[in-house]
């Protein structure tokens, strides 16, 4: 079957999300430099038919499936900290092990670096930058990661958009195929008379 209109609208709802997608992350300050904007991205593929047991029943149908770095999620809905009392936030799915003492050190190394933090300590000196790294990396852990939905707010917004586009394609394409395939067989009947 042709799915030509049902994809042509599921190409502009996967434009819309990544396209505010990453203007919302080039508003945090997460810009075209960072592997998550890179990394975003939509793949419109063509799903199988299965019946019950796993088996080929004929057919396809489109879907669109969405793909970023992994970190992407926590990013997105946000990460509970070890001593983050705010319950007016909204729930967040993820949360830090308390039995753990921090995050990874080497992510908040090239944090350091890139930003080129540095911190004074007592006296005004400089602190070391293994101090600093420790320091960030318990504050986090506490604290969390607040949510920005960058992801979620397009996707949700672009679907309430695009569904009725994404509905009227698809009953314009199984219309078509009808049509074709009623066209064929009353061609075959006229020829048998």
């Amino acid at each position: 079957m042709n799915w030509s209109n049902t994809i042509r609208a599921l190409k502009s709802y996967r434009d819309y999300v990544i396209k505010f997608s990453r203007a919302n992350l080039t508003r945090k300050g997460m810009g075209a430099h960072t592997r998550l904007y890179k990394t975003l991205k939509g793949i419109i593929g063509t799903k199988y038919n299965r019946d019950a047991r796993g088996r080929f029943t004929g057919g396809s149908i489109p879907s669109l499936s969405f793909f970023m770095e992994s970190y992407g999620a926590f990013v997105d809905q946000g990460v509970k900290g070890t001593q983050d009392e705010d319950m007016n936030r909204a729930a967040k799915p993820y949360k830090f092990d308390k039995r753990k003492t921090m995050i990874n050190l080497g992510a908040v190394d090239s944090f350091i670096a890139k930003r080129s933090i540095r911190a004074r300590g007592k006296g005004g000196r400089f602190a070391k930058k293994n101090s600093l790294k420790f320091a960030i990396a318990k504050f986090v852990h506490q604290k969390g990661i607040k949510r920005s939905l960058f992801f979620t707010k397009p996707l949700d917004k672009g679907f309430k958009l695009a569904a009725s586009r994404i509905a009227d394609g698809a009953a314009d394409d199984v219309t078509n195929n009808i049509v074709k395939d009623l066209k064929i067989y009353f061609h075959e009947s006229e020829s048998k008379h």
